[in-house]
């Protein structure tokens, strides 16, 4: 799964309404997303001869189309709604641009700009964790307020700062033990992740010694968009305590080949002082206990992981 942006630019006479999709001229844009993919949308403002920026939020790929009805715009994507803002959120170009990544583009004034307003900024390439992190600070901080474990929100990715936003919220005290629980890889998730596999054993060791296990998230737990993902036994994967500490720093992962998942290894990591710990590059993860939907799901979790795991591979080896 990649993350991109799109633009609503001034050009459109309503404000930006997921509902109707989101379109492209040319199909060659079209052709870069696959569903389940993330897009961040800004819509760009003219008030007063002013440009202004919103964010309106983020959405998920959920149907590729195409649709004569929208002159210019005949290649779509239908999407569903993963921020759920209230409303859309003003822009602080200010902010925004001391937040972001240093962009060497020269055609902006403000670095904002250079990464959002450019010519074919839509799409351009998948927006990188630096970027992501940024954006989803915003969506974080206006979000609605939690009402209950379908709209629960994460702001903070510590496990500290996580267990006292579950303190903290509007939610019941079993909701809150549920979470709590779910938060440090025990509980009904980890009983749900040794349901969705039909197995307890660590999947990198095959050790079996119950109090060694930890039920580890393969999408983090700050980067769940809501508390199904956060429960989901397919969004879990049993590990040795040594191997979740890898695999929770993106030190390790599983990548499909075949429709088969094999260990990947980071570069940074050295792979002869793994070996003494039952743990080499190409151990094959066993998934065919997983059902069909389950199997989807896990498919999309790993994804993330994979996309996290490179992004940290190609910063580390930029800084050797």
């Amino acid at each position: 799964m990649n993350s991109y942006y799109a633009y609503h630019g001034p050009d459109n006479k309503t404000d930006f309404d997921y509902t109707n999709g989101y379109g492209f001229e040319k199909e060659t844009k079209l052709k870069k997303l696959e569903i389940g993919d993330e897009v961040y949308i800004v819509q760009g403002l003219k008030i007063k001869g002013k440009h202004c920026f919103k964010l309106c939020g983020k959405y998920k790929v959920i149907e590729k189309y195409y649709d004569e009805n929208f002159i210019g715009r005949e290649h779509r994507v239908r999407l569903s709604d993963a921020s759920k803002l209230s409303s859309f959120l003003n822009i602080d170009e200010d902010d925004w641009s001391n937040r972001l990544p240093n962009s060497e583009r020269k055609d902006q004034k403000t670095n904002f700009k250079k990464h959002f307003c450019f010519t074919g900024a839509t799409l351009q390439s998948p927006l990188s964790h630096e970027v992501i992190s940024v954006i989803e600070h915003y969506l974080s901080s206006g979000s609605k307020s939690a009402k209950g474990p379908t709209s629960f929100s994460i702001a903070q990715g510590d496990l500290v700062g996580d267990l006292k936003v579950i303190e903290n919220s509007d939610l019941s005290d079993s909701e809150k033990e549920i979470l709590t629980k779910a938060r440090v890889g025990q509980g009904k998730f980890k009983s749900d992740v040794i349901k969705t596999w039909q197995g307890e054993k660590c999947a990198v060791t095959l050790v079996s010694i119950k109090e060694m296990l930890i039920a580890s998230h393969i999408k983090a737990w700050k980067d769940c968009e809501n508390t199904g993902e956060r429960l989901d036994g397919a969004n879990g994967i049993l590990l040795c305590a040594h191997v979740d500490k890898l695999f929770d720093n993106h030190l390790i992962t599983f990548k499909c080949k075949n429709n088969r998942y094999y260990l990947n290894i980071s570069n940074s990591v050295n792979i002869s002082q793994l070996k003494g710990l039952g743990i080499e590059k190409g151990i094959e993860l066993e998934v065919s206990h997983l059902d069909f939907k389950a199997s989807e799901r896990f498919q999309i979790y790993m994804q993330h992981h994979n996309r996290l795991f490179a992004e940290k591979e190609s910063i580390d080896t930029s800084n050797t």
